[in-house]
């Protein structure tokens, strides 16, 4: 019995003594044992899909490894078995795009790396059936506002999508009014989600266009064809992704697209800056009629934009924003701008949009006439060449009449060579004089009397003032309603003055 327990003590310990040695690197002499190759696995080894039941492009892979005798420290994975990207992770998501062709089948290859940098030498691998899907494309609106009517001067914006991955997207083409017109496709990158175009030459109907991508201030190289001014317009889309699958053309709004008069050749824009709160509001017609009598009496073309002309609560002339409003104050070199009392419509406005146009040597007359409740401390008026306001509720009491009855209205100051004594044809229930900045020039004073009786003003009666850059006037402005001035019936001579001698129109 003793023989028999003393045998099967030298059994277990010989088994106990061989599993030791399998789980050491080393084998009972103390030689190294080699390292054994790790192995690697994906979630499934088959993947079956036939006809419309194949995968989108977009999937997510999971894989690990194991070792036997040590640990895994690291996968490569590949899908040509030849080029291999080394990660940590073990999982992933992939944009397997087929090339020239919507269905293809892609082969995952995985192998596990372990701590001794010895690689699965069979990976893992995984056949994958991909089918392409179309992708989409729509407009989108570019703002609050969206204008039918413009100068050619507009900014279009869109969404795409891929159910595949937007990066499946390959790029965009764009197209005015015909799609079959294939010689007109204009191309976009992928990365651009609108653009703004810009008529080179707006004074021919079939003038080539700069396109601006997204918010970028320079032009690509290449001009865009196909926009008809002068007409309704309307820009197609589509996207193209990587397999060359396109989606449906999308066609946005109508635009009647205007252009500059062939007769407006010294570039004079009429700006009807009247603004309401009403829902359908077409500027100041009667006023509007005034400015464009009195170019047409000194003879010169030009062309007119209403600016807050609303139909429906919706404005349709107003730019999208100020860079694609500032682009179309660029297209001219005289703007004669009248507003209502709304300084937020008016200088607020001409402060944010006219930057480039006046370093492009451009010239503005506006006639802003201010309510009594303005803000003296406003940060537009630090733009112009006035500097102090000064209000009927803040400096003078109840306010000022023009004086309209033995003497003129308006004085021109004695550096304001050419300008004609003007009078009152209609009642100004308000004159707002200001001082002048220390830089500028004084055009006009005021003969004023006060509403009620009291101590005579002895402020500054200035109405209207000028700025001059390198001799020349750049910017005359004036808080007057210039449209009741004709009492003397000579307010075509100021507008001479105005348009022809200081701004230099033919």
């Amino acid at each position: 019995m003793k023989k028999v327990k003393g045998l099967l003590g030298l059994i277990c310990l010989f088994f106990c003594v061989n599993i030791w040695i399998s789980c050491t690197k080393t084998g009972p002499n103390g030689t190294l044992k080699p390292n054994i190759p790790p192995d690697t696995y994906t979630m499934v080894d088959t993947i079956i899909r036939a006809g419309q039941d194949r995968m989108i492009s977009r999937v997510k892979l999971h894989w690990w490894g194991k070792d036997e005798d040590g640990y895994i420290k690291a996968y490569e994975i590949s899908f040509d078995n030849t080029q291999w990207t080394r990660v940590t992770r073990q999982d992933s998501t992939f944009t397997l795009s087929p090339q020239g062709t919507d269905t293809a089948d892609f082969i995952f290859y995985v192998r596990a790396i372990d701590n001794q940098n010895q690689s699965d030498i069979t990976p893992a691998k995984l056949r994958l059936p991909i089918k392409n899907s179309p992708p989409t494309v729509s407009f989108v609106a570019t703002g609050v506002n969206t204008p039918i009517t413009a100068y050619p001067v507009y900014r279009y914006a869109w969404e795409g999508q891929d159910i595949d991955g937007q990066e499946n997207i390959n790029y965009y083409e764009l197209v005015w009014n015909d799609t079959t017109n294939v010689a007109n496709y204009y191309k976009v990158p992928s990365t651009v989600n609108s653009i703004v175009i810009e008529a080179e030459n707006p004074t021919n109907t079939n003038s080539l266009l700069k396109v601006y991508y997204n918010n970028n201030s320079n032009p690509t190289s290449e001009r865009m064809k196909g926009l008809i001014l002068n007409q309704k317009d309307s820009l197609y889309i589509r996207a193209v992704d990587v397999a060359g699958a396109k989606s449906k053309f999308k066609c946005s709004h109508q635009v009647n697209f205007k252009a500059i008069s062939a007769t407006n050749t010294n570039r004079i824009l009429l700006v009807d800056g009247y603004y309401a709160l009403t829902a359908t509001y077409p500027g100041n017609v009667t006023v509007r009629n005034f400015y464009q009598n009195e170019l047409n009496n000194i003879n010169v073309g030009f062309d007119t934009l209403t600016l807050y002309h609303r139909i429906s609560s919706k404005f349709i002339a107003l730019p999208s924003d100020d860079f694609v409003a500032s682009k179309t104050f660029q297209m001219f070199n005289i703007v004669l701008w009248f507003s209502g009392k709304t300084p937020e419509q008016s200088l607020g406005y001409i402060q944010k949009v006219t930057n480039d146009f006046f370093n492009k040597g451009g010239r503005l007359f506006l006639s802003t006439p201010q309510n009594n409740t303005f803000d003296p401390l406003a940060p537009y008026y630090a733009f112009t060449p006035m500097d102090t306001l000064f209000g009927p509720n803040t400096s003078i009491g109840v306010g000022l009449y023009l004086q309209a009855t033995e003497n003129d209205s308006l004085v021109a100051t004695p550096n304001a060579t050419g300008y004609p004594n003007l009078k009152v044809s209609a009642f100004i229930n308000s004159a707002i004089p200001f001082t002048v900045r220390a830089t500028d020039e004084p055009i006009y004073a005021a003969q004023t009397i006060n509403y009620n009786t009291g101590p005579a003003w002895t402020k500054s009666n200035i109405v209207m003032a000028r700025r001059k850059q390198a001799g020349k006037t750049v910017f005359i402005v004036t808080t007057l309603e210039i449209e009741k001035l004709n009492g003397k019936s000579n307010i075509t001579q100021f507008f001479q003055q105005v348009v022809k001698n200081e701004f230099g129109a033919m």
